[in-house]
């Protein structure tokens, strides 16, 4: 893996997800849809522009490796291509927490409680708990005003 990074303003709950879990500078597994999504939009950097820099506020997702755009010539992510790897840190995250979380119903504690052992677990502050909890019931919300039904856990069979 180089050592050139591109640098994304990430929710802080899913920067500090994706840094528990992936590391800091975030080195996604070789191979993943995130890597791919950054392969095809890296680019040389254009003239007159200046690399990114580290802040605060920004997150460090290390670039990869690759033979056809080695990262010491192909380091520049354009503004949409970074709304693009923003979108799939959003994706991964939301993912692992509905894989996680599921049927809440079924874990036998409340709601928060189950919540707040899954920050904890993943390396997020608990100050973004509800933050957390608003996301997960928006999710399984919108997929129900459209009668799918997300916390079922078999399937209905006919009767032999």
């Amino acid at each position: 893996m180089s050592q050139f990074c591109i640098y994304v303003k990430l929710q802080p709950f899913v920067s500090q997800f994706l840094t528990h879990s992936l590391g800091n500078p975030i080195t996604f597994p070789a191979q993943s849809v995130e890597n791919s999504t950054i392969h095809h939009f890296i680019d040389r950097l254009p003239d007159g522009k200046l690399p990114d820099t580290a802040s605060d506020d920004l997150t460090a997702i290390r670039i990869p490796d690759s033979k056809t755009k080695p990262a010491e010539t192909y380091n520049y992510l354009s503004p949409r291509g970074k709304d693009a790897i923003i979108e799939c840190c959003e994706m991964l995250f939301n993912r692992d927490m509905w894989t996680e979380l599921g049927d809440m119903s079924a874990l036998g504690c409340k709601t928060m409680t189950a919540i707040y052992a899954w920050c904890e677990k993943h390396g997020i502050s608990i100050e973004y708990a509800d933050t957390i909890r608003q996301r997960y019931y928006r999710m399984r919300d919108s997929y129900k005003k459209k009668g799918i039904d997300l916390m079922k856990k078999n399937r209905n069979r006919k009767p032999d």
